[in-house]
Order: structure tokens, then sequence, then C-alpha cells
């Protein structure tokens, strides 16, 4: 196993907590209050102004909801006093912020699905009809797999290891178990996005792209067309900022699972850290 007991041993010897991690802490802060502000706003606005209640905004309020429960639970854990003890409140936030992390991801995903079955494929009902799928797909699969691995006891302390901070998958399980957790709570589903997300926007920019050089007549004045060309400019940035923002939580999980990063931590990893705790809620919203 890459990640093994001495590892444990050594990070008890040597806690590597906020007062060992400063500069990671206070990034962190500072990026989660900056999101706490961005996902209120969002709520905010959602709920006071009605007019404005589309079905796309309602997923963004859904993203935004998983957004903030989701920082706030890596304030928590980052700023909680046993750092590194996996007691009962280590497993609820580890338990809470996987399931939030999750709602977030699917609805994001959710999100490019519907855009495209709205606006390429001209079928709203049907991705009205779509969107009860979603709610209990995007709700009740996180609830389920968080759920299971709370009872499971599969939570815990990682020792800064495969987060920068907060509690998730309990390093100190065997190397399979822990390889099949990280799996199931967080490295699959973000693939499996990357991918989704990637490729509905990329049929979406295709199809306005399309409207654009073949269909002119759906452009009666230059500035509808202007603004036709901007929505496909945004369109090519969306799969890429959502991947880029993303993934160096998803590589520094993946390379520590399988390489030595956890024993003896390498320039790369302290790098993906920095990465992972000062972009990681910067995601892209479209609606």
């Amino acid at each position: 196993m890459v990640l093994t007991e001495a590892t444990v041993a050594n990070n008890n010897s040597t806690p590597q907590g906020p007062k060992s991690w400063p500069i990671q802490v206070y990034i962190t802060t500072i990026t989660a209050i900056l999101s706490l502000l961005s996902t209120s706003v969002i709520c905010i606005t959602y709920i006071a102004w009605k007019d404005y209640r589309s079905t796309s905004r309602r997923i963004l309020f859904y993203i935004s909801i998983a957004d903030f429960l989701l920082v706030v639970c890596f304030l928590f854990g980052t700023w909680r006093p046993d750092h590194e003890k996996s007691d009962l409140t280590c497993k609820i936030q580890a338990c809470v912020s996987t399931c939030a992390y999750l709602w977030s991801l699917l609805w994001t995903t959710f999100l490019a699905v519907f855009m495209f079955a709205t606006v390429a494929k001209r079928q709203r009902r049907k991705a009205e009809i779509m969107l009860k799928f979603f709610h209990v797909f995007g709700w009740g699969i996180p609830l389920i797999i968080a759920g299971t691995a709370f009872q499971l006891d599969k939570f815990g302390s990682n020792y800064d290891i495969l987060t920068p901070g907060w509690c998730f998958i309990d390093e100190r399980l065997s190397r399979n178990d822990l390889q099949l957790w990280l799996w199931l709570t967080g490295i699959s589903w973000d693939v499996a996005a990357y991918i989704l997300v990637s490729v509905f926007y990329l049929m979406l920019k295709c199809h306005i792209r399309n409207q654009i050089l073949h269909q002119k007549d759906l452009f009666p004045s230059q500035e509808i067309k202007n603004i036709a060309l901007k929505a496909d400019r945004m369109l090519t940035f969306v799969p890429i900022v959502f991947f880029l923002l993303r993934f160096w939580g998803t590589l520094r999980c993946i390379l520590c699972l399988y390489t030595d990063a956890g024993n003896s931590p390498r320039w790369w990893s302290k790098m993906l850290l920095y990465l992972q705790v000062s972009i990681w809620r910067r995601q892209p919203r479209v609606c």
C-alpha cells in the first residue's frame, strides 16, 4: 500500500493541523469567505426576484445551496481544534461535505444537460420532466453514498494527505477499502462530470455556431448576432474552466493514492494542495 501505517504514525508524531500549515489555512479561509459571499448573493437574488426564476436559475440555486453547505463544512473542518482526531464531529463533517460536494457536482452536470435539451433540442417539456428525475438522482444518490460510508465508519481524518485540512475518507483504512471509497465518494463522479459537462457544452456550442453560420434569418441585426457570438465564446470556456478549477483536487488525490507522496511529500503535492485550496470554489456559472 502506498499510504501505509507508517504514514499515520509519522503524521501522529508530526501534526499537520492549522498550526503547521498556516498558508494553507489562510488561503482556504479567504477563498471560503469569498465563496460564501458569492453563493449567498445567488441565493438571495433568486429568492428576492420572483420574476427571474427560470428553471436554469433554479438549478443554479440548488448548486449554490450545495456549495454554501460545502464551504461551511470545509471551514469547520479546517479550523476544528482537534484537527487530526477522527471523532464524531470529524465524521459528521466528512459525511455532510461529501454529500454537499456530490450534490453540487451532479446538479452542475444536470445544468449542462438541461441547457442542451432546451436550447439545442428545443425540448423544454421533456427537459422539465427530466428535472423530476434529476431531483431523485441528484439529491438521493449522494445521500445514499454518504450515509452508507458514515454507517460503515469509513469517514475520518486523513492527516492532510488526501484533502487540505478537512476530514474525508479515513486514511487508516486498508488499501483496497481506501481506494474503493475514494472512487465511490469523489473521483469517479469527478471524472464522469468532466466528460459529461464537456460533451454537452461542446454540442451546445456546435449547435449555436451552426445556427449563426447557416440560419442567418434568426439574426436580423448585427447586435443580435454579436450576442450569439458572445454566448458561443462563453460556451468554449465553461468546460475548460470547470475542468481546471476542479481538476487539482482530483489529481492530488489520485497521485497520493498511487504514489509515495503520502509518505514523503513532493513539491508537486504541495503545489497541487495550494491550487486546490485557492481555487477549488471558483466554478463557472452559466444560466
